[in-house]
């Protein structure tokens, strides 16, 4: 029987659902893997930094981090965390250009410093 290469397939999943949510902004990310020890025993955690561009010249990259729990990430699981990380960072955009602007933020969204993730 063949080796499956997990990342791979999580890596799969999220070019997808980046996809299907994207609406023609480019985002980057970043996937990688770690243990983190329970009274249990140690539990895999899937970390994935997300990246958008900024849209003022000469500023860093948006960043957002998700963390899923387990052996392996569902697809509901990586949809979910493509969806908060492309809306709130839309979300983040949004407020800088509008503080850039002069206008009032509008309110939600999870605030993340460019380039600090």
């Amino acid at each position: 029987m063949p080796a499956v290469n997990n990342r791979t397939l999580v890596e799969d999943m999220i070019e997808a659902e980046i996809g299907k949510q994207s609406f023609g902004e480019t985002y980057g990310f970043t996937l990688w893997t770690s243990a983190q020890g329970t009274p249990a025993g140690n539990v895999v955690i899937w970390s994935i930094a997300f990246t958008l561009k900024n849209a003022l010249v000469g500023k860093p990259p948006y960043g957002w981090i998700s963390v899923i729990p387990g052996d392996l990430p569902t697809v509901e699981q990586v949809a979910a965390e493509v969806s908060a990380a492309t809306q709130g960072m839309l979300a983040v955009r949004q407020q800088s250009l509008s503080k850039k602007n002069g206008s009032t933020p509008t309110p939600g969204g999870k605030l993340i410093v460019p380039g600090r993730g």
